[in-house]
């Protein structure tokens, strides 16, 4: 517990990577003697494992959202209320998992297990440490298991949907507002051709993960009240359960006085089989939210992957977000169980 207050002590909002490998640098001093890889340049990353090819690994982001509205302490105090409460940016999502994880892997290392820990960065921006530590690493074969360490109250989930970002742009004509049959109105054209007809946006449904969903996140136009707007845009967030072909598709097919751009898309998640072991602890069904383990396939292949972690959801990225110091040991003691059983 004294790392992970350790740890919501460090500031490290993302696209803050000196912060992000203060985080990382402080949990490899906790493991001294193992083996380490870290990324060179480019957004920070490090694996730490017990063996050259980890059989239980765990996946770990070191960036929290930032800081805002009116908190109660010092957002990183890592202050223990009343001895059963952590106080802090990043307590649940997701240093608590983390510092639970460093746990599981000293453990393994003490009783001569196979276990790893991969960190990375920019999560809640992208998952672009992920990304990037996928593309250059490369691991001798698949981990028995890979579980990433999110909000879970300690219950387990095999997968969640996608998740897509378009921004629609809309090209119009301007014109003096007393005259607007003049002009081409640039939102009334996002109104028409995309605002009215989301509800006909393709939608898949998975038996696991659920429907597609859609989210009108955004929308800007116009310069003054008395001119005809000649630009607009929107944006819309996707959630996924089998990628985007159809969505773009349904895109595509817009007027000329449109464009899209698609910046960005991490893929759905879904684990069918899971370790024996798990049966002793309870499915919680898909989660809402996108995780790191969307992008980890170039590196880990076909290994099942949880997202398994200490915390409630409730408390990601809220003002005075803590994390039960029971949830904590809770799930320290869920991963030395898994890796007793599988390193």
């Amino acid at each position: 517990m004294d790392l992970l207050r350790e740890l919501i002590r460090i500031p490290s909002i993302s696209r803050d990577h000196d912060g992000q490998r203060r985080v990382q640098e402080t949990c490899l001093d906790a493991l001294p003697g193992l083996e380490v890889q870290r990324s060179r340049d480019g957004v920070p990353w490090a694996l730490v494992s017990t063996t050259p090819a980890p059989a239980v690994l765990f996946v770990c982001h070191t960036d929290t959202v930032p800081v805002s509205g009116d908190w109660s302490r010092d957002p990183f105090s890592g202050e223990l209320i009343d001895g059963r409460l952590i106080h802090g940016r990043g307590s649940v999502d997701m240093k608590g998992g983390l510092a639970a994880a460093v746990n599981a892997v000293a453990f393994a290392a003490r009783e001569g297990r196979s276990a790893g820990l991969l960190m990375t960065s920019d999560e809640e921006i992208g998952a672009l440490g992920a990304t990037q530590a996928a593309a250059e690493l490369s691991l001798a074969q698949p981990p028995a298991l890979v579980v990433v360490p999110e909000a879970t109250d300690n219950k387990f989930s095999r997968g969640h949907r996608g998740v897509a970002w378009f921004w629609v742009h809309a090209r119009g004509r301007s014109a003096h507002a007393s005259t607007p049959s003049e002009g081409v109105n640039a939102i009334s054209l996002l109104s028409e051709h995309v605002i009215s007809r989301l509800d006909t946006l393709p939608a898949n449904t998975d038996a696991y993960l659920g429907t597609d969903t859609v989210n009108l996140g955004a929308i800007n136009g116009g310069q003054a009240p008395n001119m005809v707007p000649d630009h607009a845009e929107l944006t819309l967030d996707l959630r996924t359960v089998a990628g985007t072909s159809g969505i773009r598709e349904w895109l595509d097919k817009l007027p000329g006085e449109f464009s899209v751009d698609q910046v960005v898309e991490l893929a759905p998640l879904r684990t069918d089989a899971v370790p024996p072991i798990m049966t002793e602890f309870e499915d919680l069904g898909p989660l809402p939210y996108c995780t790191d383990g969307s992008v980890l396939t170039p590196l880990i292949g076909d290994a099942p992957v949880i997202i398994w972690g200490p915390g409630g959801g409730d408390q990601m990225h809220t003002v005075d977000e803590v994390l039960s110091v029971a949830s904590y040991e809770q799930a320290v003691a869920n991963f030395r169980r898994v890796v007793a059983e599988l390193g």
